[in-house]
């Protein structure tokens, strides 16, 4: 399973990967004018692959989409 990192001074425990979702926006926003974007059914299934795997923490910024990869990874999860 994986490793898990203690965050900062506190006793909150993370994996120590994380998923950058830059690539779930869509292809919309800034960001997404460097790739195609992906189908919610691949964001799906990256996102459990991810947390079968024992990830438990998400990158995700208003750039990358406006907001659109918050709301593929929120129905992902």
């Amino acid at each position: 399973m994986m490793k898990k990192i203690t965050l900062g001074n506190i006793s909150i425990k993370l994996s120590a990967v994380g998923l950058g979702c830059c690539q779930f926006s869509g292809g919309k926003g800034l960001m997404g004018r460097y790739w195609e974007g992906l189908s919610q059914d691949l964001v799906n299934d990256i996102v459990r692959a991810f947390i079968e795997e024992g990830v438990d923490w998400f990158d995700t910024a208003e750039a990358y989409g406006n907001g659109e990869s918050e709301r593929a990874l929120s129905e992902a999860l």
